[in-house]
């Protein structure tokens, strides 16, 4: 789920400095790895900058996690403003990474996941359904193709390319990834065009466990001047469980209307 003042440091030229000799595939499965867990709920702010406002546009957010083996459940909820409240992305993912999920509009609309709605802004900010559900680490050409700094921190840097036949919007996603802390510092995404689309960048990087970091403060920019969305955590809960029933249209139809959880932070 971002991209102030991104500063790159000069190109390193020796591979397998920082990538301590692992393979696209294995760094990306290190990545996955830090990342997993049972289940987390954290509170958010989504910011969305447009060019010209002369204020941002902010909802609050509950963000929701689950895995089942191999495969994950992922809840976005909006919380506040009250007109957009309730509204939501359930996005799940199998073993193989296949995505299905759907949009959720109060009180009941429900629309599946198709390669025309995972195109489209959630939530009106810059970043797509395609985005959050992250498909890229499962295409099938994954190459290293250098090493470079970014915001401090050595990465080793991914091209992820697409197979025929993937319903994507893009034709490449650069991510430069720091393999001490296994977390991707930035990703930049390219449109079937070649050209560059957006970037994102982890502007606040937080310890979340002893063998965790994560990215506390997402900054995402719309190349060519069209916008930032900013995603900035305000408190998380992690490891810990979070029933399946949750991610169903029936609860959200029921957490829409009762849940003490729709109700925004002080």
């Amino acid at each position: 789920m971002r991209r102030l003042g991104i500063l790159l440091a000069s190109l390193s030229l020796g591979l397998g400095t920082v990538a301590q000799g692992l393979t696209a595939d294995q760094l990306i499965a290190k990545v996955e790895a830090a990342q997993r867990t049972s289940g987390f709920r954290t509170r958010a702010k989504l910011i969305k900058t447009t060019p010209g406002s002369k204020t941002p546009e902010v909802m609050q957010l509950v963000i929701k996690g689950r895995r089942e083996g191999e495969s994950t459940r992922m809840l976005y909820q909006i919380l506040w403003p009250k007109e957009a409240m309730g509204r939501a992305l359930v996005v799940e993912t199998s073993a193989v990474g296949k995505v299905s999920g759907f949009l959720f509009e109060p009180p009941d609309i429900q629309v599946p996941l198709t390669p025309k709605v995972m195109s489209q802004p959630l939530f009106g900010t810059g970043v797509t359904v395609e985005d959050v559900a992250e498909a890229y680490w499962r295409w099938p050409r994954q190459k290293i193709v250098g090493e470079e700094k970014v915001s401090g921190r050595q990465c080793v840097i991914i091209e992820s390319r697409p197979g025929a036949g993937t319903a994507t919007d893009y034709s490449l996603v650069k991510s430069w990834i720091a393999p001490d802390i296994a977390l991707p510092i930035m990703v930049e995404k390219f449109g079937k065009d070649g050209a560059l689309v957006k970037r994102f960048l982890a502007a606040k990087v937080v310890k979340q466990s002893p063998g965790s970091w994560a990215a506390a403060v997402m900054v995402v920019d719309s190349v060519g001047g069209r916008g930032r969305t900013t995603l900035e955590g305000t408190r998380s809960e992690r490891d810990i469980e979070v029933p399946a029933e949750q991610f169903t249209p029936e609860a959200l139809k029921r957490i829409f209307t009762s849940s003490p959880e729709l109700r925004p932070s002080k």
